[in-house]
């Protein structure tokens, strides 16, 4: 499972380097990418040409973690994540209280498509499940983003950035929607020119951006010139979490900490941290946010080996302890990738939360209110089911 997240990792392991002394000659013989231009008083850094490249790898990696609603950079600018579902049940049960968190906001949306519409003047709009029918929410979107609506589907899982606009009669309406992937490489430009900024001797905007440079700066003197991340190769990623992990070892953070300082640069103080995440995943106790399903799906346990459980959507986080077998039942509120996040209640009445491969899953329905126009999809899904299909009904 591709679960390498350097960014996030990386920024963690500079905060355990404090203590580490030494310095390692950087190449000055390279043009950087990143254009910090130095002040009048001499300050600011200009990265090499193989930093420039790991600092664009890193950015690109950060920017493809916040698609998938994972930890990155630009949940830092105020963008705050929430499923269609639940700012559906917020608007339903109380809409003063549900503008208070939402209206006039930038949020990251995930949800499954109801249905993908025209309105007023062609405006493209998407109308999300969100429990209620008759108060689904809907994305509006402007006319630039037509062409990336075409290609979807009912039932498909989106992932969008939006303007909390409110609701009408009581359905949550987001304007100003771009998709996820779209709004991240727009984002990018800014945090870009605040690198350069930074570079120049401005103070950082964010710990987290000066935290990144320093990895990249990092990065660039322990791996090789051959490195794929020069080109942005496929072996980038373990390469990079290779080279941080020696780095350990090394006295280079410390030690490019007190060069940048020497030449103007405005490091923040970098706090110690007791623990250092995995280089090469996120930790099992912090799984990916995700759409949720509405309604619930219920699925059974196929086959006769013990389906364990897992802490995190990650093969790693099993947890030995908890597993359910043939026939269990169990109720599903979200899926990722190969993985589906279950409930399962035993005889005691003790309630076991976790997550479980999907493959091993055979669905047998809904649990509570499904709307009318899709009990037709389920009732075949669940017929697919009974003919020996497993997995989740909307085929992923």
């Amino acid at each position: 499972m591709k679960y390498k997240k350097i960014a996030i990792a990386a920024i963690c392991l500079i905060m355990i380097w404090g203590a580490i002394k030494g310095v390692l000659e950087r190449d000055k013989s390279k043009d950087s990418g990143f254009t910090a231009t130095a002040a009048a008083n001499h300050s600011g850094y200009t990265l090499t040409s193989k930093e420039s490249a790991l600092l664009d790898f890193l950015l690109k990696d950060d920017a493809a973690a916040f698609t998938k609603g994972e930890n990155s950079l630009l949940f830092g600018d105020g963008t705050s994540w929430i499923s269609a579902a639940k700012v559906a049940s917020a608007y339903e049960s109380n809409q003063v209280a549900a503008d208070q968190s939402y209206y006039n906001k930038t949020l990251f949306i995930s949800g499954r498509i109801a249905s993908i519409n025209s309105g007023l003047g062609n405006e493209p709009y998407v109308v999300l499940f969100g429990g209620n029918p008759f108060l689904a929410p809907q994305a509006h979107f402007d006319a630039d983003n037509i062409q990336e609506l075409v290609p979807l589907n009912r039932g498909q899982e989106i992932r969008i950035v939006c303007n909390g606009d409110g609701a009408i009669v009581g359905a949550p309406i987001f304007n100003k929607c771009m998709f996820a992937a779209s709004y991240a490489n727009q984002k990018l430009t800014g945090i870009k020119k605040q690198i350069d900024d930074f570079l120049s001797g401005e103070e950082p905007q964010s710990e987290r951006i000066a935290g990144m440079v320093v990895v990249a700066i990092a990065g660039g003197r322990l791996l090789p010139d051959n490195s794929s991340c020069v080109g942005g190769g496929e072996q980038c990623v373990t390469e990079f979490n290779a080279a941080l992990k020696n780095a350990v070892s090394n006295p280079i953070i410390p030690s490019i900490v007190k060069e940048l300082k020497a030449d103007g640069i405005q490091v923040p103080e970098i706090k110690m941290a007791k623990s250092v995440a995995v280089a090469d995943g996120t930790a099992c106790t912090e799984p990916p946010k995700t759409a949720e399903l509405r309604p619930p799906l219920g699925y059974e346990v196929a086959g006769t080996e013990r389906l364990y459980f897992y802490t995190a959507p990650d093969d790693k986080c099993i947890d030995k302890n908890i597993f359910v077998v043939l026939g269990d039942r169990l109720i599903a509120y979200n899926e990722y990738g190969k993985w589906t996040q279950v409930s399962f209640s035993s005889q005691s009445g003790k309630t076991y939360d976790g997550w479980v491969t999907t493959n091993r899953l055979k669905f047998i329905g809904t649990e509570g209110n499904t709307e009318q126009g899709d009990l037709e999809f389920y009732d075949k899904a669940v017929k697919a089911a009974r003919a020996g299909k497993l997995g989740s009904p909307w085929g992923k």
